[in-house]
Protein backbone atom coordinates (compact mmCIF):
# COMPACT_ATOMS: atom_id res chain seq x y z
CA UNK A 1 0.00 0.00 0.00
CA UNK A 2 1.37 3.40 -0.95
CA UNK A 3 2.11 5.94 1.73
CA UNK A 4 0.87 9.54 1.62
CA UNK A 5 2.69 11.83 -0.79
CA UNK A 6 2.98 14.55 1.86
CA UNK A 7 3.45 14.23 5.57
CA UNK A 8 2.80 16.85 8.21
CA UNK A 9 5.34 16.83 11.07
CA UNK A 10 4.95 18.15 14.60
CA UNK A 11 7.83 18.64 17.03
CA UNK A 12 7.54 19.06 20.80
CA UNK A 13 10.67 20.15 22.68
CA UNK A 14 11.15 20.75 26.39
CA UNK A 15 13.56 23.63 27.10
CA UNK A 16 14.66 25.64 30.10
CA UNK A 17 14.34 29.39 29.66
CA UNK A 18 16.36 30.26 32.75
CA UNK A 19 13.15 30.90 34.65
CA UNK A 20 11.64 27.48 34.17
CA UNK A 21 10.82 24.64 31.79
CA UNK A 22 8.47 25.27 28.86
CA UNK A 23 7.46 23.33 25.75
CA UNK A 24 8.14 24.56 22.23
CA UNK A 25 5.64 23.50 19.56
CA UNK A 26 6.97 23.65 15.99
CA UNK A 27 5.56 22.08 12.83
CA UNK A 28 6.00 21.96 9.10
CA UNK A 29 3.80 24.23 7.00
CA UNK A 30 0.83 24.74 6.94
CA UNK A 31 0.42 25.70 10.59
CA UNK A 32 -0.92 23.11 12.97
CA UNK A 33 -3.51 24.20 15.52
CA UNK A 34 -4.64 21.54 17.96
CA UNK A 35 -8.34 21.13 18.68
CA UNK A 36 -10.03 21.96 21.96
CA UNK A 37 -10.06 18.30 23.01
CA UNK A 38 -6.47 17.58 21.98
CA UNK A 39 -3.42 17.44 24.24
CA UNK A 40 -2.40 20.23 24.47
CA UNK A 41 -5.73 21.91 23.60
CA UNK A 42 -6.04 24.83 21.17
CA UNK A 43 -2.29 25.22 20.73
CA UNK A 44 -0.64 26.89 17.73
CA UNK A 45 2.55 25.31 16.33
CA UNK A 46 4.97 27.75 14.74
CA UNK A 47 5.81 26.80 11.13
CA UNK A 48 9.59 26.75 11.04
CA UNK A 49 10.35 23.04 10.70
CA UNK A 50 12.08 22.56 7.33
CA UNK A 51 14.15 19.47 8.16
CA UNK A 52 12.21 17.31 10.61
CA UNK A 53 15.13 14.93 10.97
CA UNK A 54 18.38 13.89 9.35
CA UNK A 55 19.03 10.89 11.55
CA UNK A 56 20.99 7.65 11.72
CA UNK A 57 21.35 4.78 14.15
CA UNK A 58 23.26 1.50 14.01
CA UNK A 59 23.84 -1.56 16.16
CA UNK A 60 27.55 -0.90 16.48
CA UNK A 61 30.04 1.44 14.82
CA UNK A 62 31.69 0.95 11.40
CA UNK A 63 29.29 -1.74 10.24
CA UNK A 64 30.31 -4.14 13.02
CA UNK A 65 28.03 -6.63 14.68
CA UNK A 66 29.88 -6.59 17.99
CA UNK A 67 31.38 -4.06 20.38
CA UNK A 68 30.05 -0.96 22.06
CA UNK A 69 26.47 0.02 21.32
CA UNK A 70 26.16 2.96 18.93
CA UNK A 71 24.29 6.18 19.66
CA UNK A 72 21.62 7.40 17.25
CA UNK A 73 22.24 10.97 16.12
CA UNK A 74 21.17 13.58 13.59
CA UNK A 75 19.85 17.12 13.35
CA UNK A 76 16.70 19.21 13.05
CA UNK A 77 16.72 22.40 11.01
CA UNK A 78 14.48 25.44 11.53
CA UNK A 79 13.88 28.29 9.10
CA UNK A 80 15.17 31.41 10.84
CA UNK A 81 15.41 33.71 7.81
CA UNK A 82 13.45 36.44 9.60
CA UNK A 83 15.05 35.87 12.98
CA UNK A 84 11.86 34.45 14.46
CA UNK A 85 13.80 31.79 16.38
CA UNK A 86 16.65 33.96 17.64
CA UNK A 87 15.09 33.88 21.08
CA UNK A 88 15.68 30.14 21.54
CA UNK A 89 19.47 30.44 21.35
CA UNK A 90 19.64 31.34 25.05
CA UNK A 91 17.41 28.45 26.07
CA UNK A 92 18.87 25.23 27.47
CA UNK A 93 18.02 22.21 25.30
CA UNK A 94 20.65 19.78 26.54
CA UNK A 95 19.39 16.54 28.02
CA UNK A 96 15.70 17.41 27.68
CA UNK A 97 13.23 15.24 25.77
CA UNK A 98 11.89 15.92 22.30
CA UNK A 99 9.31 14.01 20.26
CA UNK A 100 8.72 14.19 16.51
CA UNK A 101 5.33 13.02 15.19
CA UNK A 102 3.79 12.83 11.73
CA UNK A 103 0.50 12.32 9.94
CA UNK A 104 -0.93 12.45 6.42
CA UNK A 105 -1.03 16.18 5.65
CA UNK A 106 -4.66 15.89 4.51
CA UNK A 107 -5.60 14.74 8.02
CA UNK A 108 -3.57 17.09 10.18
CA UNK A 109 -6.51 19.39 10.90
CA UNK A 110 -8.88 16.57 11.86
CA UNK A 111 -6.76 13.82 13.46
CA UNK A 112 -6.60 13.81 17.25
CA UNK A 113 -3.28 15.11 18.54
CA UNK A 114 -1.14 13.37 19.68
CA UNK A 115 -2.97 10.00 19.88
CA UNK A 116 -3.65 9.67 16.12
CA UNK A 117 -0.20 10.86 15.10
CA UNK A 118 2.70 8.43 14.58
CA UNK A 119 5.90 8.87 16.58
CA UNK A 120 8.91 9.10 14.27
CA UNK A 121 11.72 9.82 16.76
CA UNK A 122 12.01 10.23 20.49
CA UNK A 123 15.25 11.57 21.86
CA UNK A 124 17.01 14.54 23.30
CA UNK A 125 18.55 17.67 21.80
CA UNK A 126 21.68 19.70 22.41
CA UNK A 127 22.23 23.40 22.04
CA UNK A 128 21.08 25.02 18.75
CA UNK A 129 23.51 26.76 16.42
CA UNK A 130 22.61 29.47 13.87
CA UNK A 131 23.86 29.38 10.27
CA UNK A 132 24.59 33.05 9.60
CA UNK A 133 26.05 32.60 6.13
CA UNK A 134 27.06 29.84 3.75
CA UNK A 135 25.41 26.42 3.88
CA UNK A 136 21.82 26.55 5.16
CA UNK A 137 22.13 30.32 5.62
CA UNK A 138 19.32 31.75 7.69
CA UNK A 139 18.61 28.53 9.57
CA UNK A 140 19.08 27.14 13.06
CA UNK A 141 20.33 23.60 13.47
CA UNK A 142 19.52 21.62 16.60
CA UNK A 143 21.57 18.42 17.05
CA UNK A 144 19.45 15.39 17.86
CA UNK A 145 20.47 12.35 19.92
CA UNK A 146 18.51 9.28 20.89
CA UNK A 147 18.16 8.24 24.52
CA UNK A 148 21.49 6.42 24.47
CA UNK A 149 23.02 9.66 25.72
CA UNK A 150 21.12 9.17 28.99
CA UNK A 151 23.21 6.05 29.57
CA UNK A 152 26.47 7.98 29.42
CA UNK A 153 26.06 9.15 32.99
CA UNK A 154 27.75 7.60 36.03
CA UNK A 155 25.81 4.94 37.90
CA UNK A 156 24.18 6.49 40.98
CA UNK A 157 26.20 4.41 43.42
CA UNK A 158 25.72 4.62 47.15
CA UNK A 159 28.57 6.30 49.04
CA UNK A 160 29.92 5.79 52.53
CA UNK A 161 28.75 8.53 54.88
CA UNK A 162 31.95 8.51 56.96
CA UNK A 163 30.01 9.03 60.20
CA UNK A 164 31.19 6.06 62.31
CA UNK A 165 31.54 6.69 66.04
CA UNK A 166 33.85 3.75 66.65
CA UNK A 167 33.35 1.05 67.68
CA UNK A 168 29.86 1.69 66.25
CA UNK A 169 28.89 2.34 62.67
CA UNK A 170 29.20 0.79 59.21
CA UNK A 171 29.92 3.88 57.14
CA UNK A 172 33.65 4.36 57.73
CA UNK A 173 35.06 7.56 59.15
CA UNK A 174 35.74 10.98 57.74
CA UNK A 175 39.42 10.01 57.51
CA UNK A 176 38.99 6.88 55.41
CA UNK A 177 35.75 6.09 53.53
CA UNK A 178 33.69 9.30 53.60
CA UNK A 179 32.10 9.97 50.17
CA UNK A 180 33.77 6.97 48.52
CA UNK A 181 31.53 4.58 46.53
CA UNK A 182 30.11 1.48 48.15
CA UNK A 183 30.81 -1.76 46.30
CA UNK A 184 27.86 -3.30 44.51
CA UNK A 185 27.76 -6.96 43.48
CA UNK A 186 25.55 -7.71 40.48
CA UNK A 187 25.27 -11.40 39.64
CA UNK A 188 28.10 -13.86 40.40
CA UNK A 189 31.69 -12.71 41.00
CA UNK A 190 35.05 -14.11 42.10
CA UNK A 191 37.79 -12.74 44.34
CA UNK A 192 36.45 -9.24 44.92
CA UNK A 193 38.14 -7.08 47.54
CA UNK A 194 35.66 -5.93 50.22
CA UNK A 195 36.01 -2.62 52.05
CA UNK A 196 36.72 -2.48 55.79
CA UNK A 197 33.90 -0.19 56.94
CA UNK A 198 34.43 -0.66 60.70
CA UNK A 199 38.07 -1.00 61.72
CA UNK A 200 37.24 -1.56 65.39
CA UNK A 201 34.99 -4.57 64.83
CA UNK A 202 36.73 -5.80 61.64
CA UNK A 203 33.56 -5.57 59.55
CA UNK A 204 33.93 -5.57 55.77
CA UNK A 205 31.35 -4.29 53.30
CA UNK A 206 31.04 -6.60 50.29
CA UNK A 207 27.76 -5.33 48.81
CA UNK A 208 26.01 -3.25 51.48
CA UNK A 209 22.57 -1.59 51.43
CA UNK A 210 22.07 1.63 49.50
CA UNK A 211 22.05 4.03 52.46
CA UNK A 212 23.79 7.15 51.21
CA UNK A 213 22.74 6.55 47.61
CA UNK A 214 22.95 9.56 45.34
CA UNK A 215 19.65 10.87 43.94
CA UNK A 216 18.14 9.38 40.81
CA UNK A 217 18.19 11.26 37.54
CA UNK A 218 15.83 14.20 37.11
CA UNK A 219 12.38 13.21 35.96
CA UNK A 220 12.69 9.60 37.09
CA UNK A 221 11.34 7.76 40.10
CA UNK A 222 12.60 8.97 43.46
CA UNK A 223 14.37 6.58 45.80
CA UNK A 224 11.84 5.67 48.43
CA UNK A 225 10.96 2.24 49.78
CA UNK A 226 13.72 -0.07 48.58
CA UNK A 227 12.04 -3.07 50.20
CA UNK A 228 8.78 -2.61 48.31
CA UNK A 229 8.01 -4.85 45.36
CA UNK A 230 7.78 -2.83 42.16
CA UNK A 231 5.96 -4.69 39.42
CA UNK A 232 7.91 -4.90 36.14
CA UNK A 233 5.35 -5.74 33.47
CA UNK A 234 3.95 -8.31 35.92
CA UNK A 235 7.31 -10.12 36.06
CA UNK A 236 8.47 -9.34 39.59
CA UNK A 237 8.51 -13.07 40.35
CA UNK A 238 11.17 -13.50 37.65
CA UNK A 239 13.31 -10.42 38.03
CA UNK A 240 13.60 -9.58 41.73
CA UNK A 241 13.98 -6.05 43.02
CA UNK A 242 17.41 -5.55 44.55
CA UNK A 243 20.94 -6.81 44.01
CA UNK A 244 22.71 -5.71 47.22
CA UNK A 245 23.53 -8.32 49.82
CA UNK A 246 25.52 -11.52 49.22
CA UNK A 247 24.89 -15.27 49.06
CA UNK A 248 26.94 -18.39 48.30
CA UNK A 249 29.83 -16.69 50.07
CA UNK A 250 33.43 -17.91 50.27
CA UNK A 251 35.89 -15.69 52.15
CA UNK A 252 39.69 -15.75 51.74
CA UNK A 253 42.66 -14.23 53.55
CA UNK A 254 45.95 -14.24 51.62
CA UNK A 255 44.42 -16.82 49.31
CA UNK A 256 43.38 -19.19 52.14
CA UNK A 257 39.69 -19.92 52.68
CA UNK A 258 38.48 -18.68 56.08
CA UNK A 259 36.13 -20.94 58.04
CA UNK A 260 32.71 -19.40 58.64
CA UNK A 261 30.74 -19.43 61.84
CA UNK A 262 26.92 -19.32 61.87
CA UNK A 263 25.39 -16.66 59.69
CA UNK A 264 24.21 -13.50 61.44
CA UNK A 265 20.46 -13.05 61.59
CA UNK A 266 20.40 -9.25 61.71
CA UNK A 267 22.48 -6.11 62.20
CA UNK A 268 22.14 -6.12 65.98
CA UNK A 269 23.63 -9.60 66.26
CA UNK A 270 26.49 -8.72 63.91
CA UNK A 271 27.42 -5.60 65.87
CA UNK A 272 27.22 -7.34 69.23
CA UNK A 273 28.72 -10.77 68.58
CA UNK A 274 32.25 -11.28 67.25
CA UNK A 275 33.29 -14.51 65.51
CA UNK A 276 35.87 -16.76 67.12
CA UNK A 277 39.50 -15.94 66.31
CA UNK A 278 40.43 -17.27 62.87
CA UNK A 279 36.79 -17.38 61.76
CA UNK A 280 34.41 -15.01 60.00
CA UNK A 281 30.64 -14.65 59.98
CA UNK A 282 28.41 -13.29 57.22
CA UNK A 283 25.27 -11.14 57.30
CA UNK A 284 24.00 -12.13 53.87
CA UNK A 285 20.98 -9.87 53.44
CA UNK A 286 23.09 -6.77 54.13
CA UNK A 287 26.30 -7.85 52.43
CA UNK A 288 28.75 -7.72 55.36
CA UNK A 289 31.50 -10.03 56.64
CA UNK A 290 32.94 -9.74 60.19
CA UNK A 291 36.27 -11.28 61.20
CA UNK A 292 37.16 -12.68 64.61
CA UNK A 293 40.81 -11.65 64.27
CA UNK A 294 42.77 -9.28 62.08
CA UNK A 295 43.34 -10.70 58.58
CA UNK A 296 46.97 -11.30 57.77
CA UNK A 297 46.82 -10.08 54.17
CA UNK A 298 44.53 -9.44 51.23
CA UNK A 299 40.89 -10.26 51.94
CA UNK A 300 38.80 -11.47 48.99
CA UNK A 301 35.27 -12.79 48.61
CA UNK A 302 33.59 -14.91 45.95
CA UNK A 303 29.80 -14.74 45.99
CA UNK A 304 26.55 -14.00 44.23
CA UNK A 305 24.23 -11.13 45.05
CA UNK A 306 21.45 -11.80 47.56
CA UNK A 307 18.49 -11.32 45.20
CA UNK A 308 18.07 -15.04 44.63
CA UNK A 309 17.20 -14.18 41.05
CA UNK A 310 18.74 -15.14 37.74
CA UNK A 311 22.24 -13.97 36.97
CA UNK A 312 21.60 -14.20 33.23
CA UNK A 313 21.76 -11.27 30.86
CA UNK A 314 18.11 -10.19 30.70
CA UNK A 315 17.79 -10.06 34.46
CA UNK A 316 21.06 -8.15 34.84
CA UNK A 317 20.07 -5.53 32.26
CA UNK A 318 16.78 -5.10 34.06
CA UNK A 319 18.59 -4.63 37.38
CA UNK A 320 20.76 -1.87 35.97
CA UNK A 321 17.89 0.06 34.39
CA UNK A 322 15.04 -0.52 36.81
CA UNK A 323 16.67 -1.08 40.19
CA UNK A 324 19.54 1.37 39.97
CA UNK A 325 18.63 3.85 37.21
CA UNK A 326 15.02 3.79 38.45
CA UNK A 327 13.51 3.82 34.98
CA UNK A 328 9.81 3.12 35.00
CA UNK A 329 8.36 0.07 33.31
CA UNK A 330 7.20 1.72 30.11
CA UNK A 331 10.76 2.76 29.22
CA UNK A 332 12.02 -0.82 28.75
CA UNK A 333 10.72 -3.60 26.52
CA UNK A 334 10.32 -6.37 29.10
CA UNK A 335 9.58 -9.03 26.48
CA UNK A 336 13.02 -8.46 24.91
CA UNK A 337 14.67 -9.15 28.26
CA UNK A 338 12.59 -12.27 28.88
CA UNK A 339 13.58 -13.51 25.42
CA UNK A 340 17.26 -12.92 26.17
CA UNK A 341 17.00 -14.86 29.42
CA UNK A 342 15.36 -17.70 27.54
CA UNK A 343 18.15 -18.12 24.98
CA UNK A 344 21.11 -16.78 27.01
CA UNK A 345 21.11 -18.68 30.30
CA UNK A 346 24.77 -18.55 31.37
CA UNK A 347 25.53 -16.95 34.73
CA UNK A 348 27.28 -13.57 34.66
CA UNK A 349 28.35 -10.89 37.11
CA UNK A 350 30.28 -7.75 37.94
CA UNK A 351 31.42 -5.69 40.90
CA UNK A 352 30.78 -1.98 40.55
CA UNK A 353 32.84 0.36 42.73
CA UNK A 354 34.02 3.13 40.43
CA UNK A 355 32.19 6.45 40.70
CA UNK A 356 33.22 7.23 37.14
CA UNK A 357 31.75 4.07 35.61
CA UNK A 358 28.82 4.92 33.38
CA UNK A 359 25.64 3.01 32.79
CA UNK A 360 26.49 2.21 29.19
CA UNK A 361 29.94 0.89 30.19
CA UNK A 362 28.31 -1.60 32.54
CA UNK A 363 25.68 -2.57 29.96
CA UNK A 364 28.38 -2.95 27.30
CA UNK A 365 30.34 -5.25 29.62
CA UNK A 366 27.33 -7.52 30.02
CA UNK A 367 26.07 -7.31 26.43
CA UNK A 368 29.38 -7.83 24.61
CA UNK A 369 29.67 -11.14 26.44
CA UNK A 370 26.83 -12.59 24.38
CA UNK A 371 26.89 -10.49 21.22
CA UNK A 372 23.87 -8.44 22.26
CA UNK A 373 22.90 -5.13 20.72
CA UNK A 374 20.83 -2.68 22.74
CA UNK A 375 19.28 0.48 21.36
CA UNK A 376 16.29 2.81 21.63
CA UNK A 377 13.42 2.53 19.19
CA UNK A 378 11.52 5.45 17.66
CA UNK A 379 9.34 5.72 20.76
CA UNK A 380 12.36 5.92 23.04
CA UNK A 381 11.90 2.39 24.42
CA UNK A 382 15.00 0.41 25.41
CA UNK A 383 15.31 -2.67 23.17
CA UNK A 384 17.83 -5.52 23.08
CA UNK A 385 18.49 -8.56 20.90
CA UNK A 386 21.26 -11.09 20.29
CA UNK A 387 23.18 -11.09 17.00
CA UNK A 388 22.48 -14.40 15.27
CA UNK A 389 23.01 -15.88 11.84
CA UNK A 390 20.05 -14.39 9.93
CA UNK A 391 19.93 -17.36 7.56
CA UNK A 392 18.61 -19.40 10.49
CA UNK A 393 15.87 -16.88 11.34
CA UNK A 394 12.44 -16.13 9.93
CA UNK A 395 12.20 -12.94 7.89
CA UNK A 396 10.27 -10.06 9.46
CA UNK A 397 10.01 -8.22 6.13
CA UNK A 398 10.38 -9.12 2.47
CA UNK A 399 11.90 -6.42 0.27
CA UNK A 400 11.30 -6.34 -3.47
CA UNK A 401 11.99 -4.13 -6.47
CA UNK A 402 9.15 -1.79 -5.51
CA UNK A 403 10.90 -1.01 -2.21
CA UNK A 404 14.52 -0.82 -3.39
CA UNK A 405 16.12 2.06 -5.29
CA UNK A 406 19.72 0.84 -5.13
CA UNK A 407 22.03 -1.64 -3.39
CA UNK A 408 25.69 -0.95 -2.62
CA UNK A 409 28.12 -3.47 -1.19
CA UNK A 410 30.37 -2.17 1.61
CA UNK A 411 33.73 -3.58 2.66
CA UNK A 412 34.03 -3.58 6.43
CA UNK A 413 36.97 -5.99 6.49
CA UNK A 414 34.73 -8.95 5.77
CA UNK A 415 37.46 -11.60 5.75
CA UNK A 416 36.18 -14.57 7.77
CA UNK A 417 37.47 -15.01 11.32
CA UNK A 418 39.62 -18.04 12.14
CA UNK A 419 39.50 -17.90 15.95
CA UNK A 420 37.18 -16.58 18.65
CA UNK A 421 38.51 -16.12 22.17
CA UNK A 422 36.23 -15.44 25.13
CA UNK A 423 37.76 -14.17 28.38
CA UNK A 424 35.64 -15.41 31.28
CA UNK A 425 35.47 -16.02 35.03
CA UNK A 426 37.28 -12.82 35.93
CA UNK A 427 39.42 -12.75 39.04
CA UNK A 428 38.65 -9.23 40.30
CA UNK A 429 41.66 -9.12 42.66
CA UNK A 430 44.77 -10.62 41.07
CA UNK A 431 47.31 -11.83 43.65
CA UNK A 432 50.86 -12.65 42.59
CA UNK A 433 52.48 -11.89 45.95
CA UNK A 434 51.56 -12.04 49.62
CA UNK A 435 49.88 -15.43 49.14
CA UNK A 436 50.07 -17.83 52.07
CA UNK A 437 52.47 -20.75 51.75
CA UNK A 438 49.67 -23.28 52.27
CA UNK A 439 47.86 -22.21 49.10
CA UNK A 440 47.96 -24.91 46.42
CA UNK A 441 49.67 -24.41 43.06
CA UNK A 442 46.33 -24.69 41.28
CA UNK A 443 44.77 -21.94 43.36
CA UNK A 444 47.90 -19.76 43.01
CA UNK A 445 47.50 -20.08 39.26
CA UNK A 446 43.81 -19.14 39.46
CA UNK A 447 44.20 -16.01 41.60
CA UNK A 448 47.38 -15.00 39.78
CA UNK A 449 45.55 -14.59 36.45
CA UNK A 450 42.74 -12.18 35.75
CA UNK A 451 40.97 -14.33 33.15
CA UNK A 452 40.25 -17.88 32.06
CA UNK A 453 40.12 -18.02 28.23
CA UNK A 454 38.02 -20.25 25.99
CA UNK A 455 38.79 -20.54 22.31
CA UNK A 456 37.13 -21.89 19.18
CA UNK A 457 39.05 -22.10 15.88
CA UNK A 458 38.59 -23.14 12.27
CA UNK A 459 41.63 -24.70 10.60
CA UNK A 460 39.86 -24.51 7.23
CA UNK A 461 39.45 -20.74 7.49
CA UNK A 462 43.06 -20.28 8.61
CA UNK A 463 44.28 -22.30 5.61
CA UNK A 464 42.07 -20.57 3.06
CA UNK A 465 42.34 -16.98 4.35
CA UNK A 466 45.91 -16.02 5.19
CA UNK A 467 44.78 -12.71 6.68
CA UNK A 468 41.93 -14.18 8.71
CA UNK A 469 41.56 -12.59 12.11
CA UNK A 470 41.40 -13.58 15.75
CA UNK A 471 38.59 -11.87 17.66
CA UNK A 472 38.91 -11.65 21.44
CA UNK A 473 36.16 -10.52 23.82
CA UNK A 474 36.22 -9.72 27.50
CA UNK A 475 33.09 -11.09 29.09
CA UNK A 476 31.09 -11.05 32.30
CA UNK A 477 30.66 -14.84 32.27
CA UNK A 478 31.13 -16.42 35.67
CA UNK A 479 30.87 -19.89 34.12
CA UNK A 480 32.53 -21.71 31.25
CA UNK A 481 31.68 -19.94 27.99
CA UNK A 482 32.96 -22.42 25.42
CA UNK A 483 29.51 -22.67 23.86
CA UNK A 484 29.47 -18.92 23.18
CA UNK A 485 32.91 -19.06 21.58
CA UNK A 486 31.69 -21.81 19.28
CA UNK A 487 28.43 -19.96 18.52
CA UNK A 488 30.31 -16.85 17.44
CA UNK A 489 32.82 -18.82 15.39
CA UNK A 490 29.91 -20.29 13.43
CA UNK A 491 28.70 -16.74 12.73
CA UNK A 492 32.00 -15.03 11.88
CA UNK A 493 33.96 -17.80 10.17
CA UNK A 494 31.90 -17.54 6.97
CA UNK A 495 31.75 -14.87 4.29
CA UNK A 496 29.30 -12.09 5.11
CA UNK A 497 27.82 -9.29 3.07
CA UNK A 498 27.40 -5.70 4.22
CA UNK A 499 24.90 -3.93 1.96
CA UNK A 500 23.60 -0.38 1.97
CA UNK A 501 20.08 -0.44 0.54
CA UNK A 502 18.38 2.81 -0.46
CA UNK A 503 14.62 2.46 0.00
CA UNK A 504 11.72 4.13 -1.73
CA UNK A 505 10.12 6.13 1.10
CA UNK A 506 6.77 6.11 -0.69
CA UNK A 507 6.55 2.33 -0.30
CA UNK A 508 8.46 1.72 2.95
CA UNK A 509 7.32 3.30 6.19
CA UNK A 510 10.43 4.32 8.14
CA UNK A 511 8.61 3.99 11.46
CA UNK A 512 8.28 0.23 10.87
CA UNK A 513 12.05 -0.25 10.58
CA UNK A 514 13.81 -1.60 13.66
CA UNK A 515 17.36 -2.66 14.33
CA UNK A 516 17.54 -6.43 14.55
CA UNK A 517 14.81 -7.02 11.97
CA UNK A 518 15.46 -9.82 9.50
CA UNK A 519 14.89 -8.64 5.92
CA UNK A 520 14.64 -11.03 3.01
CA UNK A 521 16.50 -9.45 0.12
CA UNK A 522 16.11 -10.60 -3.52
CA UNK A 523 19.65 -10.67 -4.93
CA UNK A 524 18.75 -12.56 -8.13
CA UNK A 525 21.82 -14.76 -8.01
CA UNK A 526 24.25 -11.89 -7.44
CA UNK A 527 27.16 -12.40 -5.00
CA UNK A 528 26.43 -16.12 -5.23
CA UNK A 529 23.04 -15.75 -3.51
CA UNK A 530 19.44 -15.93 -4.75
CA UNK A 531 17.17 -14.51 -2.01
CA UNK A 532 18.95 -13.92 1.27
CA UNK A 533 17.89 -13.22 4.84
CA UNK A 534 19.91 -10.34 6.27
CA UNK A 535 19.99 -8.56 9.62
CA UNK A 536 19.12 -4.86 9.68
CA UNK A 537 22.04 -3.27 11.56
CA UNK A 538 21.77 0.40 10.53
CA UNK A 539 19.19 3.01 9.52
CA UNK A 540 19.90 6.46 8.04
CA UNK A 541 16.92 8.72 7.32
CA UNK A 542 16.79 12.14 5.68
CA UNK A 543 13.16 13.20 6.03
CA UNK A 544 13.36 16.50 4.15
CA UNK A 545 14.95 14.84 1.12
CA UNK A 546 12.77 11.71 1.40
CA UNK A 547 15.69 9.31 1.57
CA UNK A 548 16.21 6.26 3.78
CA UNK A 549 19.19 3.92 3.64
CA UNK A 550 19.40 0.72 5.64
CA UNK A 551 22.51 -1.36 6.27
CA UNK A 552 22.03 -5.12 6.05
CA UNK A 553 24.40 -7.85 7.24
CA UNK A 554 24.28 -11.55 6.57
Amino acid sequence: MSLPAVWAYALEILVHTGAGVITLYISTSPALVTKADDTPPSTIFSTGLIQPGNYQVSCFSDGKTFGKASMGFGEIILDNSLGEYDYILDYAFDGRPAILRRIDADLCQTAAYPSAWTIVFTGTLTQPAPAIQGYNQGTITIPWRDRMIELQKPLPLATFLGDNALPDGLEGTADDLANTPKPLVIGQVYEIAPVCCNTARLIYAVSPPAVGMTPGLTGQDSITDWDAIMDFDGLYDIWGMRRCGIANVTVYDSGVEIAQGPQYSDMTEMMGSAPAAGYCRVLQAHGYVRFGSTPSGQVTVSCTDFSGQRNSIGSLIRSVLRDYMLWDNIGVNGIDLVNLDTVCTQSMGAIVQDSGETIDQLLDYFCQSLGICYYFDCKGIFRAFQIKDPSLLTADAVLNDLHIISITSQNYGNIPVKTIRIKQQKCWTVQTSGVAGSVSAARRGWIGNQWRVNSASSADVATKHLLSQILEFESAFSVDAQSEAERRLAIYSVRRLYLDVVLDVDTVDITTLQLGMVCNLPLGGRFGYPDKNMLLIGIATDIANKKTTITLWG
